[in-house]
């Protein structure tokens, strides 16, 4: 049993990387400002081929999914994503409306 953290046990959690912690992007971008002062005097690592992107600008859809690069530009779907966004939208901006009359009547 644990009674109190101890320094070593506190090294420990510092060094763990939760995949929903809030502050991982700020210390990914500390750890890459890092990498980049060491990279500077290391060989230049091969560059990777970029993977292609789809030229046509994507549709809004529940899940902020992309198109595949060969996709031809046109939606063959039967109108459920665009209807479902809207009610969402819909859903929001009576609630916001509803936040903003009960908040004025004060």
């Amino acid at each position: 049993a644990r009674f109190g953290p101890d320094e070593k046990y506190l090294e420990e959690l510092k060094g763990k990387s939760d995949w929903n912690d809030p502050m991982r992007k700020f210390q990914a971008d500390e750890d890459e400002a890092d990498v980049g002062k060491a990279k500077a005097s290391a060989p230049a690592a091969p560059v990777k081929a970029k993977k292609p992107k789809c030229p046509h600008p994507p549709w809004p859809n529940r899940f902020n999914i992309l198109p595949g690069y060969r996709w031809d530009g046109k939606v063959r779907g039967n109108g459920y994503e665009k209807k479902w966004l809207e009610t969402k939208n819909q859903r929001e901006h009576k609630q916001q409306e509803r936040w903003k009359w009960l908040m004025s009547e004060d």
